[in-house]
């Protein structure tokens, strides 16, 4: 076996080819150095505006309810497992991250819903393994501010479940080496 290049191994990652800046035309110049100077003058004027607030734009409206989030939710057939992840569309590389993660934990799932009371699919599922993808689902989950960091490698007694909070997908791909963190989790709720 050969080893790879540098270039192989950016070519692999899909980093080749490695663009660079190609330096500005004179006319592209002189118009970002107009777009500067305006950018000065406008800064030096805002500091004489006067910044009165009408108080009456500030009142919040109380008869005005506000939505519950929006969760989805993906079950394994048994129904023993549950992730909730913040409802938004997911990336390719994401679904497959979660395929993945699946694999690996050898469940098979049923396809993702979407609902705004978590704790109604684990009663009709009767899901003893709560997996909470992300900082804020885990926060509106526990009703708590904590951070990740302080959320995350404890299992946290919720509706008679055990529930633990983890790394969000999109998370998990910005920055590979917190898998093990997500996988350490996983563990943790799966050993108890």
């Amino acid at each position: 076996m050969s080893m790879m290049t540098r270039e192989d191994v950016l070519r692999e990652l899909e980093l080749m080819p490695v663009w660079q800046l190609r330096t500005p035309l004179p006319a592209q110049i002189m118009q970002i150095q107009a777009e500067v100077v305006q950018a000065k003058l406008t800064q030096e004027n805002s500091d004489k505006v006067d910044l009165a607030i009408n108080a009456e734009e500030l009142q919040v409206d109380a008869t005005v309810p506000i939505a519950p989030p929006q969760f989805m939710h993906i079950a394994s057939e048994d129904g023993e497992w549950l992730f909730v992840l913040p409802d938004t569309s997911l990336p390719a590389d994401e679904v497959q991250l979660l395929q993945n993660i699946f694999i690996a934990l050898r469940i098979k799932v049923m396809p993702a819903q979407v609902s705004a009371n978590v704790s109604e699919a684990v009663a009709r599922l009767q899901s003893k393994r709560v997996i909470a993808m992300g900082e804020g689902v885990g926060q509106h989950l526990l009703a708590s501010a904590a951070l990740l960091k302080d959320l995350r490698g404890v299992i946290h007694a919720w509706q008679a479940t055990r529930l633990v909070v983890t790394y969000d997908v999109a998370h998990l791909l910005k920055v590979p080496t917190d898998k093990a963190g997500a996988w350490h989790d996983l563990c943790l709720v799966l050993a108890h």
